[in-house]
Formats: structure tokens, C-alpha cells, sequence
């Protein structure tokens, strides 16, 4: 099985919980613990770095796939999401 693609680098918001009530609103801005896949319908697999307060959403927002403790590794260019934790592609 290959390994969802996470993307490139995310260097807007590297390391910071990803939720926002509504898109477009102001994020949550705290430090991101975990790092969840789940799918969703309009952007197909995500992986979405949370804060602890704000996991139980990420989970919640479609079929939960899996998750990790979020680590600087997460948001690094080149990396592949792992249920162990996202790990960097040796180019």
C-alpha cells in the first residue's frame, strides 16, 4: 500500500492546529500535537495537524484513517504520513 501524500511544505502555518470554525476564519493558532488523516468527500484524504483541544474535531470530520504525534517531520517538504509517524523520503 503506498502511503498518502501529504504535500509540499507548509509554510504558512508549519506546526499550528489547523482548525478554524469556517473556512477562511482566523485558525486556532496553538501548537499542533497530532497529526490526523481522514478523508473527506470535497478534498478527498487529509492530514490534518491538531491541537489536543481540537483532535476530537479533526476526527469527527469524516472517516478517520489515522493518526501520530505531530512532529516537525509532519511539515517538512517530501514527507510521507505514517500511522508511526510521518517520515521524509530520501531523494
Amino acid at each position: 500500500m503506498t502511503e498518502p501524500w501529504i504535500g509540499d511544505e507548509n509554510t504558512e502555518r508549519p506546526g499550528i492546529c489547523a482548525f478554524a470554525p469556517k473556512p477562511g476564519d482566523e485558525g486556532c493558532g496553538a501548537p499542533a500535537t497530532r497529526h490526523i488523516m481522514s478523508e473527506s468527500a470535497i478534498y478527498g484524504l487529509v492530514a490534518l495537524p491538531t491541537c489536543d483541544i481540537h483532535a476530537p474535531v479533526a476526527r469527527a470530520a469524516g472517516p478517520w484513517c489515522g493518526e501520530h504525534e505531530y512532529t516537525s517531520d509532519c511539515s517538512a517538504r517530501w514527507s510521507r504520513w505514517r500511522l508511526d509517524g510521518c517520515v521524509r523520503d530520501s531523494l
